[in-house]
């Protein structure tokens, strides 16, 4: 189980153009973790971010398949 605070809204550009989206950030844990999802998608995450040991790693969604 993750605990996440809502840190408000904002567009996010990617590949599938902009996305209106809530961005959320892990309140617990010993690294820092922000989510960007999109209702547009049922809150599907279209961006990752995570901190760790000086470093970022990120993850922006590129393509969605909906079958």
């Amino acid at each position: 189980t993750y605990r996440f605070e809502r840190l408000g809204n904002e567009t996010v550009k990617t590949p599938l153009g902009h996305l209106e989206t809530v961005k959320l950030q892990r309140v617990e844990g010993g690294h820092k973790t922000i989510i960007w999802c999109t209702p547009r998608y049922g809150y599907m995450p279209v961006r990752v971010e995570q901190y760790r040991d000086r470093k970022v790693a990120t993850l922006t969604i590129s393509a969605i398949r909906m079958d």
